[in-house]
């Protein structure tokens, strides 16, 4: 799309969502102001002064911040501001949300907190002489709420702007159309990846935390009573297929995970006491790795295969990433450098085999999916178990194949009610 990257989905509702934090921050200053003005003496007047406007500038910083880093935000707020001064010459009864260019709005605000620091170093230094006290504490009063209202008026005229400047932007042939379909496509596949996660971290949760004692894994974290909780290793296999209306599923799923890592922060947080029943999950680092099939991207009609070869090469580094930040295993650690030197396409299963066997031994959660849930699922699922059971019961090549079709069959297939197999029930 021809849309500035500061109109796309994330980038336009986080600002918003920072600009709606601050205009709350501005309501809380407010308020501290009215309530604690009264409340003591001239020392405590002094310091509350010194804080609100070490907290006004901070504010003022952050949205000149935004401001800059939206494109053509300035030009938008003067087409608002203009538009204003014609519907009120035409005798409209119209609230004036942009009363002023942003440019204009910052330099005031500029002056106003160059004025303000001004006071406020006057006031501190004419405690001793009572009347003159009084005149400059509410000279700096009605400063700080001058400044507090300022800041308001340029937090509503960025929305108002940066709103403007959305529909302006996809005022163009099919544009729209497309940008809320990529929205809506995202929402949807951002909410089953945060299912998704939000599911492995209270899997770990219960089944105890992985601990590093001095960055060393300690493999029975369980029973480790010291040490420093590690992030939490997850591992995503994507089974994918993009035949006919399922095209596109491949890059959503990258999407969904990519967004993941920056849209959403988890959080563990200590239980009052043993007894206590409510958790809330708090998890620090994101890893992800998600490996597809061949025929799942978009490329492949082409005959390219470099989307899936990059998916899969940034999944294995960041593996390798995970295990070099701690000294894990020497089989976890030959498992990981297998990954990142195999060949990352052509529906080489041996990624898959070596990515599960590597997030188990360093503590991770590894997770199977498919846009389906049924065929794909299954098939991984039948891979998983006859790797653990190669692993664990020492069975040899054609043993596993075996247990391969044994599995697919009488298990999966089972239990997903396929009417292929329906002569087994």
């Amino acid at each position: 799309m021809e849309l500035d990257h500061s109109y796309h989905d994330f980038k336009f509702f986080s600002k918003r969502h920072i600009v709606g934090d601050l205009k709350k921050y501005i309501g809380q200053l407010n308020h501290r102001l009215e309530v604690e003005w009264t409340s003591g003496g001239f020392e405590k007047r002094s310091q509350l002064c010194s804080d609100i406007s070490a907290g006004v500038k901070d504010t003022y910083e952050r949205l000149k911040d935004l401001v800059e880093n939206v494109a053509g935000l300035e030009n938008y707020a003067e087409i608002l501001m203009e538009d204003e001064k014609r519907r009120l010459f035409l005798g409209q009864n119209i609230e004036k949300e942009v009363p002023d260019g942003l440019q204009n709005q910052l330099d005031t605000i500029d002056a106003m907190l160059v004025s303000l620091s001004t006071k406020i170093a006057v006031m501190d230094r004419i405690n001793d002489e009572q009347s003159k006290s009084e005149v400059y504490e509410k000279s700096v009063q009605d400063a700080i709420c001058a400044c507090l209202d300022a800041l308001l008026v340029l937090a509503e005229s960025f929305m108002e702007a940066q709103l403007f400047g959305l529909v302006t932007e996809l005022h163009r042939s099919s544009m729209a159309h497309l940008y809320f379909h990529i929205q809506l496509r995202t929402d949807f596949v951002l909410s089953q990846a945060i299912t998704i996660a939000a599911t492995a971290i209270v899997d770990t949760v219960y089944r105890g935390w992985p601990i590093f004692d001095g960055g060393i894994f300690n493999s029975h974290f369980k029973t480790s009573l010291i040490g420093e909780a590690g992030d939490l290793l997850l591992t995503i296999s994507s089974f994918l297929s993009a035949y006919g209306d399922e095209r596109g599923m491949a890059e959503d799923a990258w999407e969904a995970w990519r967004q993941l890592e920056s849209r959403v922060l988890f959080s563990l947080v200590r239980a009052p006491s043993q007894v206590c029943r409510t958790c809330v999950p708090l998890v620090s680092g994101q890893r992800t790795q998600i490996n597809v099939n061949h025929e799942a991207t978009l490329a492949q009609s082409f005959g390219g295969v470099t989307f899936e070869t990059a998916i899969n090469q940034e999944g294995a580094e960041r593996m390798l990433a995970y295990s070099n930040r701690y000294m894990v295993e020497p089989s976890a650690r030959d498992a990981v450098m297998e990954l990142v030197s195999s060949e990352p396409s052509r529906k080489n299963l041996a990624i898959f085999e070596w990515a599960m066997t590597s997030c188990e031994l360093m503590g991770g959660e590894a997770v199977i999916c498919c846009k389906s849930g049924k065929d794909r699922t299954g098939m991984a699922v039948t891979l998983e178990q006859g790797r653990l059971l190669r692993e664990t019961c020492g069975l040899n090549s054609a043993q596993v194949l075996l247990i391969f079709d044994l599995c697919y069959l009488y298990l999966v297939y089972l239990h997903f009610g396929c009417p292929s197999t329906a002569k087994f029930l």
